[in-house]
């Protein structure tokens, strides 16, 4: 079938170009390549000025009252020219979990706050003996004679911790629960007294860190839902992470671009374009297709939360299906390119600006972030097929 797009997509896709253009530049990569954080101030308050990522909330909420589908294209164009504004995509996701679910509170005044981009959000969910396994949490959270919360453990992976002004805490709050009945949510402030930041560094070149919670103390106003029931909470934001925000194909479609320019421009045996080679040709339509089968999975997700639904399998369909796509896609790039396409940005004879070489590191990054594959693959089929769980 053939999809069009409606008007406000056709007018959304013409303003994030528009916008890109202008603030997306050469020197906005190259600081973002050096410090690791995928953030940049200005562009994150500008495309919060322009309400793109609320578009699909209702009028008096501040959106367009749009369907949510027609936000897509924002996300396509951002893959496509790497703009760095994934801080501001963790901290909306936050933002969508308070609109549901928040108190009165988190609503006056936290989330003004986050949806015009002048505070981020970091999520506190894998520890360093539970990676995917988020329910497995154990950073304690017990409850002092005031009513108040302390907080001591370690969260691994905060990526963004390290320029955000919250961190959304899985904490355990009952030992003799199951462990997906015993946790809790807090919006921890990251100035709290006991809270502490280490940076690691990984192979994609992006930071991530290790956040640490020595006796940090949150009053019982800092808690998003009810007690017990940090595993919904987390669920919410974990099925948005996954799909709704699909930047993955976008990102996918700009490596086919570079890809397909590199095959007009660059002689192949007899000098001709090596695209002129059936099997080069053949190699990018394989990925054409591939990225378009990803686009539809994302668009469905996309579309399931437009209808309401929290679309659990459908977001873990779509995580799994275009990361593994994009590892693919990597790795056929270079086998087309050959021993140049690891070659830097910045060194004799990078291809495409080095941007193959920065895939090849940052793929397996994609596979990871959000939950491994193979939780995926659970949750697909546990939810989605009705089968036993594996663990």
């Amino acid at each position: 079938m053939e999809f069009g797009w409606g008007p406000e997509a056709v007018q959304l896709r013409a303003e994030v170009r528009a916008l890109f253009d202008e603030l997306v530049t050469d020197e906005m990569h190259e600081r973002v390549r050096s410090t690791g954080t995928h953030d940049d101030p200005v562009l994150r308050r500008a495309i919060a000025e322009r309400g793109w990522l609320i578009s699909h909330w209702p009028t008096e909420e501040g959106g367009r009252g749009w369907d949510g589908l027609s936000a897509a294209p924002l996300f396509d164009e951002a893959g496509r020219c790497g703009a760095p504004f994934e801080g501001y995509l963790n901290t909306m996701l936050v933002a969508e979990l308070l609109r549901r679910v928040g108190s009165d509170l988190h609503r006056v005044d936290v989330l003004p706050r986050l949806v015009r981009g002048e505070a981020l959000v970091a999520l506190g969910i894998s520890e360093p003996d539970s990676g995917s396994d988020a329910a497995a949490a154990r950073l304690r959270a017990d409850r002092a004679d005031d009513g108040s919360w302390i907080l001591n453990g370690q969260k691994m992976f905060t990526t963004f911790a390290e320029v955000a002004e919250f961190v959304l805490v899985l904490a355990r709050t009952d030992h003799v629960l199951p462990k997906h009945r015993g946790l809790t949510t807090f919006l921890v402030p990251t100035q709290s007294p006991g809270f502490s930041v280490a940076p690691v560094a990984t192979l994609g070149g992006e930071r991530t860190n290790v956040t640490s919670y020595d006796d940090v103390i949150v009053a019982d106003t800092a808690r998003v839902g009810e007690v017990n029931d940090g595993w919904a909470m987390m669920g919410l934001v974990l099925s948005l992470e996954r799909g709704v925000f699909p930047v993955v194909p976008g990102r996918c479609d700009g490596l086919l671009e570079q890809a397909v320019e590199w095959a007009r421009t660059t002689p192949g045996d007899g000098g001709q374009p090596r695209m002129a080679d059936p099997h080069v040709a053949e190699r990018l339509a394989w990925i054409a297709v591939t990225n378009e089968v990803g686009r539809l999975l994302a668009l469905r997700t996309v579309a399931a939360h437009a209808e309401g639904r929290v679309p659990v399998v459908e977001g873990s369909m779509t995580k799994l299906f275009t990361t593994e796509a994009m590892q693919d896609l990597v790795e056929t790039l270079l086998d087309l390119v050959g021993p140049a396409g690891l070659v830097t940005d910045g060194a004799s004879g990078a291809v495409a600006g080095g941007a193959f070489e920065r895939a090849v590191r940052h793929a397996p990054l994609e596979t990871i972030t959000g939950g491994t594959s193979e939780i995926q693959r659970d949750i697909v089929a546990t939810a989605g097929l009705g089968l036993p769980r594996s663990r």
